[in-house]
């Protein structure tokens, strides 16, 4: 694992195309994410990118991952 050099957040290359599928089902859960389509010309390309926001304290990043992990689940 690489510690990101600055920024306020990542981006993650999922294994496969679902970044707005994700980004609907964290948000059922409260969780706001934006998926890499919406950077994208067109709101074209980009959907196996999601872009998370690291910018939160320890306590609310560490209650976010289990939300993210679900939300994954449910669309993997």
């Amino acid at each position: 694992i690489q510690k990101p050099a600055g920024g306020m957040s990542l981006w993650c290359n999922l294994p496969g195309p679902r970044s707005m599928a994700l980004a609907a089902r964290a948000k059922t859960a409260g969780l706001l994410l934006t998926p890499g389509s919406v950077f994208a010309v067109n709101d074209h390309g980009l959907e196996s990118w999601l872009r998370v926001p690291y910018a939160l304290d320890r306590a609310e990043l560490a209650r976010a991952l289990p939300m993210l992990v679900d939300a994954w689940n449910a669309v993997a």
